[in-house]
């Protein structure tokens, strides 16, 4: 019993400290001023009503007796529940990157993720069918957070200029989602530049090519449990939170590169202005390639005669930038997202290049996990 005493003592410096995150993350947008309150108002009661009634609480030997006293009796599950599923608005909001930053010391998504597995814990204990239901809940509204906020954040502060003798990070118009043709997944290397195997996606558009790095390195629809996304940031793997997409290099447009190599299952190309800096794509759809996008690249070099419009734009500064900023460019129409997107707010950030909020446009949806689309052969 004192070992989980000191466990239950340590959950509740951790909600002392989501406190001070929800205090020090200030201000937060109008819209999530009432969710941020709840968060602080749900986590002082627990704590105050735990001290108040130390004595009574430190008299049970028993762990579940216990537990049902604290959750049922004192009426602190309800609290839990508030605290956990208010921060799903905080984190995955996209005004508000510095609730998913994990870069400092008791980060925000680390201390939701603890105080998740703790409640996790109880139910373990308890075998609850009211806890159960709220786990489901919440894995349900966390997939669903994460997934709008995946697809509504598109980047624009890392775009770099490719030539023989630079590599220097330029300004980008946005892209305009009416023009998206289609889109695709895939697997990007080059060699001169350190980058290997990494997940991207391509839009094609009516004026050319362009090749978006998928920020979290996994498919835009999440369909995993939320238990995967904690266990790897309890695991020191982050990246998964690295929302949305960034855009590598300005629009790729006829002449503005040659292909070296191509077959049935990808492309090497490079630029004609960087001989030596050379594309490997690799598709995760086969049949996607051989009947869609094989053919959309050669079109590309076909018309190659044509003078390049690849030009090279003012170079920016980027290190005076709000890390927050997604970006100069042109602004988009806002798009129109599920009925569910009220968790998520497209404020002060660019609409997803898409017509349908996150979901996958391409010739036939992709709705199964990476893992079931990459093939053995294709190693």
């Amino acid at each position: 019993m004192k070992v989980f005493k000191d466990e239950e003592e340590r959950t509740f410096s951790n909600l002392k400290a989501i406190i001070c995150a929800c205090q020090t993350y200030s201000p937060v947008p109008h819209h999530l001023q009432e969710t941020k309150a709840k968060i602080i108002s749900a986590a002082k009661l627990i704590i105050d009503t735990y001290f108040s009634s130390f004595t009574t609480i430190d008299e049970i030997s028993d762990i579940r007796t216990y537990l049902f006293v604290w959750l049922r009796d004192l009426g602190m599950l309800d609290l839990y529940q508030t605290v956990l599923l208010e921060s799903i608005s905080l984190m995955f909001d996209l005004t508000t990157s510095n609730f998913r930053n994990w870069t400092v010391e008791d980060s925000f998504p680390h201390l939701i993720v603890h105080l998740y597995t703790r409640i996790k814990s109880y139910q373990v204990l308890l075998n609850d069918s009211v806890l159960s239901e709220f786990f489901a809940n919440f894995d349900h509204t966390f997939r669903t957070a994460y997934n709008l906020a995946n697809c509504a954040v598109y980047e624009y502060d890392d775009v770099h200029y490719i030539s023989d003798d630079a590599y220097s990070l330029v300004a980008s118009v946005k892209i305009d989602p009416a023009q998206i043709i289609k889109r695709e997944y895939f697997r990007l290397s080059i060699q001169k530049l350190n980058v290997s195997d990494v997940l991207i996606e391509i839009f094609h558009l009516l004026d050319g090519l362009a090749i978006f790095k998928v920020n979290s390195c996994s498919l835009s629809k999440f369909t995993g449990s939320v238990e995967t996304v904690f266990r790897s940031i309890s695991e020191g793997n982050y990246e998964i939170l690295e929302l949305g997409r960034s855009l590598m290099f300005p629009l790729l447009r006829v002449g503005d590169f040659k292909i070296c190599k191509i077959n049935d299952r990808g492309a090497v190309i490079s630029f004609t202005k960087a001989n030596d800096v050379k594309l490997e794509i690799f598709s995760l759809d086969e049949a996607s390639w051989i009947t869609q996008w094989k053919r959309c690249f050669q079109n590309h070099v076909k018309g190659a005669v044509k003078d390049s419009s690849f030009t090279k734009t003012v170079s920016k500064n980027f290190k005076s930038l709000d890390k927050c900023n997604t970006g100069l460019g042109l602004i988009v129409e806002e798009n129109i997202l599920p009925e569910d997107s009220t968790l998520v707010s497209t404020e002060q950030r660019s609409p997803p290049p898409s017509n349908n909020g996150c979901l996958l446009h391409r010739s036939k949806p992709l709705q199964i996990p990476l893992s079931s689309v990459v093939r053995d052969d294709f190693g």
